[in-house]
């Protein structure tokens, strides 16, 4: 952590960031546990691989915001930003493909990614607005 930002305010407090973490922790677990589901099965069309491609891309984009986002909210709010909208816009794209598919290991999935998705819309928000104040 730099030593500019030790002097910022936070702009998250402890439990909207535990809770946040604690989405975006979640909503990577579930979707490596339905793209696992789905793999079980056999065979594969191609639509069904696109469908675990994204969710497994969800997962993963999810995991990369929560690794900055305790410290990239005074670091790199701007980079923040962009990792968050890039999860909500991966998780919004999931809920639509895997509802699509109503697999019945999916509804755990769907439900973490719809939950996130509008933490990370707030998480968006908070950003956006500070960063306005800000200028």
């Amino acid at each position: 952590m730099s030593t500019l930002s030790v002097n910022l305010p936070r702009l998250l407090d402890t439990a909207l960031l535990d809770s946040s973490l604690s989405a975006l922790a979640e909503c990577h677990a579930a979707c490596h546990r339905c793209a696992d589901a789905w793999l079980a099965h056999s065979p594969l069309g191609p639509d069904a691989l696109r469908c675990i491609r994204l969710i497994v891309d969800c997962g993963d984009l999810c995991a990369s915001a929560a690794e900055i986002l305790p410290d990239a909210e005074n670091d790199n709010p701007a980079q923040l930003r962009s990792r968050l909208n890039a999860c909500v816009l991966a998780c919004e794209r999931c809920v639509r493909e895997v509802s699509r598919h109503r697999a019945p290991h999916a509804a755990a999935c769907i439900e973490a990614c719809r939950y996130t998705a509008g933490v990370g819309r707030q998480l968006v928000s908070l950003l956006s607005t500070a960063a306005v104040a800000a200028a």
